[in-house]
């Protein structure tokens, strides 16, 4: 049976700017009721995704079944939503804008960024056991695009905003380099993990960095065998060693 614990809480997404803090403060300025709009929007869509992963993995049926069959048109239902979000004028707006942006506004919008990627690569990747070889896998592009999009993000983040936001980008760039097939990406991901495990204060990115080595070993092995780096589940990997992922603010 699958570990709850190894699931992320809303909190894997978080950082450690305080939104609703910004709402009362630039309650009149439009450019951010404009980008707190699209946080809140997406973080609706991930929480949906997030039952929708919980509930799949607790039944953990066979594939194929008619329950995925109803999970896949759901799943197709959530990526529409979320697609139609964020091809919205407002998200485009903000886009073209961000450079020019304000920093606080830049930071919700790396967090809203992080989320909508991480939503989508999980989605392709981690709903059920298997996911990533049954029917209707998604093609490695598409999986590498998110996860090229989460490192290019979390290295700004690294680069312009306080330590104290950093760890928000520990279990994004994680998942990223645990479901691509690319070993230029995975080694990526570890480079920047242990980066915030020296820099970050705390255990969150030490121990998620070990998570990753786990992982990252347990598939270099199994590619070797049949498959490709990647295609090895994670949280069953985790799951088989006795660890659990859980991901903080």
């Amino acid at each position: 049976m699958e570990n709850p614990n190894l699931l992320p809480g809303h909190g894997a997404f978080q950082q450690s700017v305080h939104i609703q803090s910004y709402r009362s403060v630039f309650l009149e300025d439009g450019d951010s009721l404009i980008a707190l709009r699209l946080y809140h929007n997406t973080f609706k869509l991930a929480a949906r995704l997030g039952f929708l992963a919980a509930e799949s993995r607790r039944i953990n049926l066979p594939f194929p079944c008619s329950h995925h069959d109803q999970r896949q048109r759901e799943v197709c239902e959530w990526r529409e939503a979320l697609w139609l979000l964020w091809n919205s004028p407002e998200a485009q707006f903000l886009a073209r804008a961000q450079e020019s942006l304000p920093l606080f506004l830049q930071e919700i919008l790396w967090q809203t960024s992080l989320l909508y990627h991480t939503s989508l690569i999980f989605s392709y990747t981690s709903l059920w056991p298997g996911q990533c070889l049954g029917p209707g896998a998604a093609p490695q592009e598409e999986v590498r695009h998110h996860a090229a999009a989460i490192f290019s993000i979390a290295e700004s983040v690294m680069a312009q905003s306080k330590e104290n936001c950093w760890r928000s980008v520990t279990f994004p760039v994680f998942l990223a380099g645990s479901v691509t097939s690319s070993s230029d990406l995975k080694v990526i991901a570890l480079d920047m993990l242990s980066r915030l495990e020296v820099r970050e204060i705390g255990r969150n990115a030490t121990s998620i960095r070990y998570l990753f080595q786990v992982v990252y070993e347990r598939q270099m092995q199994q590619s070797q065998g049949v498959g490709h780096p990647g295609s090895a589940d994670w949280m069953e990997i985790l799951a088989e060693h006795g660890l659990s992922l859980v991901a903080s603010a």
